[in-house]
């Protein structure tokens, strides 16, 4: 009887004991984000990603947070080096997350910078920082005239292949 006991005893710990052990799972790389200082508070994307836009060596960067979005549009240029492309870089703020109700470009006059400080390709990951000013084209005057994002950062996996 007492043997039966201690049996029945060590196999309902063995079960236990199994049962809550966590299994190795594959995950994604971890510390992926695209955070930045904008007009002076912490704005952190909760999600983010980037892609391809063409074989040309075009690249999005694409971050929301909430009702906010970001998209930062780079292309490599002759000296392999990343540009930001101005005139297709845009942040928006939306209702319901579709319709936008305010839209700002770059402000060219600031001085705007997206440094790639690694990008490895065979990972399909990309990380860097950036600082860019934007200046409202459509919206409400209740939105402000410009946003500004300093000290940003960025650590990516891509969407697709």
């Amino acid at each position: 009887m007492m043997n039966r006991f201690i049996i029945t005893a060590l196999s309902v710990f063995c079960l236990l004991a199994s049962a809550c052990k966590k299994d190795k799972q594959a995950k994604e790389p971890d510390n992926l984000y695209l955070t930045a200082t904008k007009d002076n508070t912490n704005w952190i994307t909760n999600w983010h990603t980037y892609a391809d836009v063409d074989a040309a060596k075009n690249y999005v960067l694409v971050g929301i947070n909430k009702e906010e979005n970001i998209n930062i549009r780079l292309t490599v240029n002759s000296s392999n080096q990343y540009v930001l492309v101005e005139d297709k870089t845009v942040f928006y703020i939306t209702v319901g997350q579709d319709v936008i109700v305010a839209s700002y470009t770059p402000d060219n006059s600031a001085g705007n910078t997206v440094n790639v400080t690694n990008h490895d390709i065979k990972n399909a990951l990309i990380e860097g920082n950036f600082n860019i000013k934007f200046k409202k084209i459509s919206g409400a005057d209740t939105y402000p005239a410009t946003i500004t994002f300093t000290d940003g950062k960025f650590r990516m996996s891509k969407a697709y292949d």
